[in-house]
């Protein structure tokens, strides 16, 4: 998974995400949405599928994560 905190570009189930990954002290990776609206966290065990496909540097709204 990630090395460095930030948000990503996840594909899982089939489908793609933009999510924020960050690392917890344990080493678990905790990924969850920036959208107030869909407050979802979710702790990678390990048993889930997941690749990531790019890590987001810049936004829409001109901000850079």
């Amino acid at each position: 998974m990630a090395d460095i905190d930030g948000v990503y570009v996840l594909q899982a189930n089939g489908q793609l995400f933009i999510k924020r990954v960050t690392r917890r002290m344990d080493g678990a990776h905790v990924i969850t949405s920036d959208n107030p609206s869909v407050r979802t966290v979710d702790v990678l065990d390990g048993s889930q599928q997941v690749r990531i496909c790019g890590r987001v540097v810049y936004g829409w709204n001109g901000r850079r994560f």
